[in-house]
């Protein structure tokens, strides 16, 4: 759901929405490879959760933990190149929405 107050007006009449291009972009998808991205974030999620599983044991255990955390990250990393399309890009694009969203009204209001 998209908070009005942060989709300011451009100049031209238009609005700083880069999430909604984006999601306009991923409906145009065919089906297929839609369900492909939601397997992908799916596993994405499954890994994550394996590899905090995984590293609180090893912490329990005494083996690891804090000086093991570089598996956890890179565990990490691999599972954000999985979800990209369905949840990096549009969480960062919301994001720059927000954030433009904010300078734009501040421009306008000098």
């Amino acid at each position: 759901m998209r908070n009005p107050m942060f989709v300011a007006p451009m100049a031209d009449g238009t609005t700083l929405d880069l999430k909604g291009g984006w999601d306009n972009l991923m409906s145009k998808l065919p089906a297929s490879i839609s369900s492909i991205l939601d397997l992908t974030t799916l596993i994405a999620v499954i890994i994550m959760v394996g590899a905090f599983g995984m590293w609180a044991w090893e912490k329990r255990k005494g083996q690891g933990g804090g000086q093991g955390s570089s598996k956890l990250l890179w565990t990490g990393f691999a599972a954000m190149m999985l979800a990209v399309p369905k949840v990096v890009f549009p969480a960062v694009l919301y994001i720059v929405d927000i954030v433009g969203g904010i300078v734009v009204s501040i421009l306008n209001s000098l």
